[in-house]
This record gives structure tokens, sequence and C-alpha cells, in this order.
């Protein structure tokens, strides 16, 4: 569900999280939007990614 997703996005970006070694920020709601553009067609990404944590 995007409640679980989004929970996974949200432990992942967490302060101490290897997701922090990349060489750029990473967001939660950037990474909710990489999860879902893989499953969800496009036009119903833009509302997912202007969600607020």
């Amino acid at each position: 569900s995007l409640a679980e997703l989004r929970q996974a996005a949200e432990v992942a970006c967490r302060e101490n999280s290897d997701i922090h070694h990349l060489p750029f920020s990473v967001t939660p709601e950037q990474l909710m939007a990489a999860m879902v553009s893989t499953t969800t067609p496009v036009d119903r990404i833009q509302g997912i990614v202007d969600c607020k944590f």
C-alpha cells in the first residue's frame, strides 16, 4: 500500500541510514516517487510526489 511505501521511504531516509552515503541527497519524497514510478502510470505520480510526510 502507499502507506507502507511511505513508511519504508521514511525509514530509509533516517539520519544514520546508508542512503546518505550516496553522492547526492535523497528525501523521502524522492524515494517514494522512485518506488511508485516503476508500477504507477505517470499521470498518477504527481499527487504522490506532492504529498507531505
